[in-house]
């Protein structure tokens, strides 16, 4: 049915956001810290991490 890709589309929300961002090139303060959370979350997922020296059920 669709066998061509429209590739050259731009929707209207993506023209909006872009305009937005180019009016406003600093990020708000609550934007700031999104940002930095999900850089954290990449690190976190990305970067193999330590296994904890102490056992899960030790405490149990």
């Amino acid at each position: 049915m669709f066998k061509k890709r429209l590739t050259n589309y731009v929707s209207e929300l993506d023209v909006f956001l872009k305009t937005f961002d180019s009016i406003h090139p600093q990020p708000s303060a609550s934007q700031a810290h999104e940002m930095a959370k999900h850089l954290k979350i990449v690190q976190l997922r990305d970067n193999k991490q330590e296994a904890s020296k102490q056992d899960l059920w030790e405490k149990f």
